[in-house]
């Protein structure tokens, strides 16, 4: 039987809840009364709405406002629409479909709005245990033994292992730094202990972990004013042995591209590290 991560669920119990229809609201007013002005009057209204069918989840924010004032013939009457989406999990990439009005990670690039249509890797279909960044341990043990692993002094984890090489790859993420204490105690009572470094920084990823996004449509602004091109992003990143990660991306425009190419590493008790680059290229608006 083959070794399962903590936490582990099997994807067939998953079960993505009841049909249903949401609605979340937040309403506040006031009224000033002021002798020399008269009154003045301010309401605002957030609605939060949604529709779960299946898989699908649709949402939608939309906002009220009204204000009046004694002193004004004009009343502001207005409701906005702040953005819509539809989504939906896809289990067998451990990702996420969202169409419509969303925004881009920060993984590789600055993150942006939206009005489009992205798949996503999502760290939530993952057990905790595979969350974030942990160094995976390897091993030796003589015999059955014992394995415990501690942080700052506390004990993080512990397991019985069989004779031979054994990896450990299923750590929680246990804050940013502090190097691993790793005891073997064997049968016979003998122990071997030894150190793993672990740093972090955001990009790094566990060892054969692979994230990535793929995005297209085009930029939404709340301005009117500002142009809005359609473009496409794509970002990877893969955890590689020995803490290091290998991380890239794209993102092309009508008169826009740009490639990133970096590296991270987990360096211990010297911190952690990422180093990339980034061409850009514009060209102007005839």
């Amino acid at each position: 039987m083959g070794n399962r991560a903590r936490g582990y669920i099997p994807p067939e119990l998953w079960d993505h809840g009841i049909n249903a229809g949401l609605l979340n609201y937040n309403f506040t007013g006031n009224n000033v009364h002021n002798d020399v002005g008269g009154s003045s009057n301010y309401a605002y209204l957030n609605l939060q709405s949604g529709l779960n069918l299946g898989a699908w989840r649709l949402r939608d924010n939309t906002t009220w406002s009204y204000s009046s004032s004694g002193s004004s013939t004009t009343n502001e009457n207005k409701w906005q629409h702040i953005n819509s989406w539809l989504e939906r999990d896809i289990t067998l990439l451990r990702s996420r479909l969202t169409l419509g009005d969303s925004y881009t990670n920060g993984d590789v690039f600055d993150g942006i709005n939206f009005r489009g249509a992205q798949l996503a890797s999502d760290d939530n279909m993952l057990p905790d245990s595979q969350k974030g960044f942990a160094p995976v341990i390897h091993g030796i043990a003589r015999g059955t033994a014992q394995v415990s692993v501690k942080q700052n002094g506390y004990e993080i984890y512990q397991s019985t292992v069989p004779p031979g090489p054994f990896t450990i790859n299923d750590l929680y993420a246990a804050g940013n730094g502090g190097d691993l204490q790793v005891t073997i105690k064997e049968a016979d009572g003998s122990s071997q202990v030894f150190s793993v470094p672990y740093s972090s920084v955001p990009v790094l990823q566990r060892e054969g972990h692979t994230r990535y996004a793929a995005t297209a449509g085009e930029y939404r602004s709340g301005s009117n004013q500002q142009e809005k091109p359609k473009f496409f992003q794509g970002t990877l990143l893969h955890g590689l042995p020995a803490g290091w990660t290998l991380y890239g991306g794209t993102q092309l425009a009508d008169r826009y591209r740009a490639f990133n190419l970096g590296v991270g590493k987990n360096m211990g008790d010297l911190g952690a590290l990422s180093l990339d680059i980034t061409q850009a290229n514009a060209t102007p608006a005839r």
